[in-house]
C-alpha cells in the first residue's frame, strides 16, 4: 500500500470552537497512520467513554476510528462511521464512510445523496463533518517536516 512522503506531517485543525470541544479541547490532530478513520464516540458520559475505551482494548477488537469525535448538545452531525483520509494515487482523498448527512471536501459534497464517496484534498482545504450546517469543521493541513517542530 502506498505510503505519502516521509517529509510530510499531516494534520486536522480545529476551525470551530465545536470542533475543539468535540476533540477533547485540543487544537489539531496529528495524523499517524494512513487510511485514518474518523467518527463519533457514541457515549457522551465520560465513565461510559471510558469503559468503551477498555472494553475495546481488553476485547481486542481493532477500534473503529482513530479519532473519535465528542458531539455535544442534541444536534448530531457526526457519525459513528463518518469519513476517513487515506494517500494514493499521490495524492491525499477524504472518503465518506456512507454518514447520514454528508461530508463536505473543499466544497464538494461526498456521501449517499451525492453518490460522489470520495475526492481528493490539499493542504488548507475545509472538511465539513455532517452537511453545510455542521459546526463540525476542520482543515486538512500538510505540513513539511521541518515546518512541524
Amino acid at each position: 500500500m502506498p505510503t505519502p512522503p516521509s517529509s510530510h506531517v499531516v494534520w486536522l485543525v480545529a476551525v470551530t470552537p465545536e470542533t475543539q470541544a468535540a476533540i477533547g479541547g485540543r487544537l489539531e490532530i496529528l495524523l499517524t497512520k494512513f487510511p485514518f478513520k474518523v467518527g463519533r464516540e457514541e457515549r457522551l458520559n465520560p465513565v461510559a467513554r471510558l469503559q468503551s475505551t477498555i472494553e475495546r482494548r481488553i476485547g481486542g477488537l481493532p477500534p473503529t476510528n482513530d479519532l473519535y469525535l465528542q458531539e455535544t448538545g442534541k444536534s448530531h452531525y457526526v457519525s459513528r462511521l463518518h469519513f476517513e483520509i487515506d494517500w494514493f494515487d499521490g495524492k491525499y482523498h477524504v472518503e465518506d464512510r456512507n454518514s447520514t448527512l454528508g461530508t463536505i471536501v473543499a466544497g464538494r459534497a461526498l456521501g449517499l445523496k451525492t453518490k460522489v464517496m470520495s475526492a481528493p484534498i490539499t493542504s488548507t482545504e475545509l472538511i465539513v463533518v455532517g452537511g453545510s450546517n455542521s459546526p463540525v469543521v476542520f482543515r486538512f493541513e500538510v505540513r513539511e517536516d521541518n515546518e512541524a517542530a
